[in-house]
């Protein structure tokens, strides 16, 4: 017959395996459903990994919803028509990690919606949003601490960016190069340490209406060597510079904008000709003085 005390001690190891496995178990079930989250495509749960991966899989025209969470991912690249699109305003969080830009856009017909877009890399160009495309959406977005909240590189055009919080970027909060035809409305874009919105290498034809910039540092909205551009019904507050303009051949249209602590209202570019032969003038009549003393 078999000692007590050691059939005692044989079922407390035993129990102790058991319990050691199934602990096991439950973490790797756990570490494994950290790996994975539920998006919904068209409305159908599925499982990804990533963002990046739901994108890469979806067909074109799907809708991904996106739950609440924070999603560590940086260079999601969309090359096809889709819709990504937070399931409420501010609870699904891209955070970049400071690794180029967050989410970059080479197909037309994309919306990005209802998404907070953080820490893009710290180069130029990067961005939150970074658009090479045309007839794209950017709406009801939190864009910030990235280098540029939104970049429009040529030769995106016809692109709307409409009722998002652009704020506390690293440089612009929208910046255009060689970008055309584009609506920027109803924007909130603040704090942003150069301009809140730059225009540049003839980035033509954009609309820029019902926006508030706000204590931006260089400027509001800073305007050079872009033709045609229309700046409407704006709030700008607390800027060192509320409106920079270029030449007036470059034909700028604004009206009815709102001025209020702004430390210089309204700034032209100068001629940059005049500017060159005023200062060779200058230079010429100093040489000339130092030669007469000489004499």
């Amino acid at each position: 017959m078999s000692n007590p005390a050691k059939m005692g001690t044989l079922l407390i190891l035993i129990s102790f395996i058991i319990i050691n496995s199934t602990t096991l178990l439950i973490s790797d079930k756990v570490e494994a459903s950290e790996q994975t989250r539920i998006l919904y495509v068209n409305n159908t749960p599925q499982q990804y990994t990533s963002l990046s991966e739901a994108v890469g899989n979806a067909p074109e025209g799907a809708v991904i919803r996106i739950p609440s969470g924070v999603y560590n991912e940086s260079n999601i690249i969309i090359n096809k028509s889709l819709t990504l699109t937070g399931l409420e305003r501010t609870g699904a969080i891209i955070n970049g990690g400071k690794k180029g830009s967050v989410i970059i856009i080479l197909a037309d017909n994309v919306t990005i919606t209802n998404l907070t877009i953080q820490n893009s890399g710290r180069l130029f160009p990067d961005a939150g949003i970074k658009i090479y495309s045309s007839n794209n959406k950017i709406t009801n977005n939190t864009l910030t601490e990235n280098y540029y909240g939104v970049v429009l590189m040529e030769p995106s055009k016809y692109n709307l960016i409409s009722s998002n919080n652009i704020t506390n970027n690293h440089q612009c909060g929208v910046y255009f190069s060689g970008s055309k035809h584009n609506t920027l409305i109803h924007n909130n874009v603040t704090g942003n340490p150069f301009n809140g919105f730059g225009l540049y290498d003839f980035s033509d034809y954009n609309t820029i209406q019902g926006n508030t910039f706000s204590y931006n540092d260089y400027s509001g909205v800073n305007i050079r060597d872009s033709y045609h551009n229309i700046i409407v019904d704006n709030v700008f507050i607390g800027n060192t510079r509320g409106l920079h303009l270029p030449q007036p051949e470059y034909q700028t249209k604004h009206s009815d904008n709102q001025m209020h602590m702004n430390k210089v209202p309204y700034e032209e570019e100068k001629n940059h000709l005049i500017i060159s032969m005023i200062a060779y003038s200058i230079l010429v009549i100093i040489g000339f003085m130092i030669l007469k003393k000489k004499n």
